[in-house]
C-alpha cells in the first residue's frame, strides 16, 4: 500500500466493510470459551484499464487458517 494512495485504499476497505454490513455476512458475539476465532486480513487490487492505468482500488476481507484445527493450513484464503 503506497502512502500516495492511502486514501483510495482506505476507501476500498471502507466500502467493503459498508457492503458486509448491509448484507448480513455475519453476526458479532464473543466467541465460546476455549475457542480461537478465525484470523481475517486485507487483501488489496488494482483494477487497470486497457491503457494500463489504475481504474479503481479494490479491497477484499478475506479469512486465514480456517483448518489449522484439523492439522492443515488453508493455503488459499476465503472471501467473507
Amino acid at each position: 500500500m503506497s502512502e500516495i494512495d492511502s486514501d483510495k485504499w482506505l476507501e476500498a476497505m471502507k466500502f467493503e466493510m459498508d457492503s458486509m454490513s448491509s448484507n448480513p455476512v455475519w453476526t458479532l458475539m464473543d466467541p465460546p470459551k476455549g475457542v480461537r476465532p478465525v484470523g481475517c486480513k486485507w487483501v488489496y487490487k488494482c483494477k487497470l484499464g486497457v491503457d494500463g492505468e489504475v481504474t479503481a482500488f479494490k479491497a477484499r476481507l478475506v479469512a486465514k487458517d480456517i483448518l489449522s484445527d484439523l492439522g492443515s493450513t488453508l493455503r488459499k484464503p476465503i472471501r467473507l
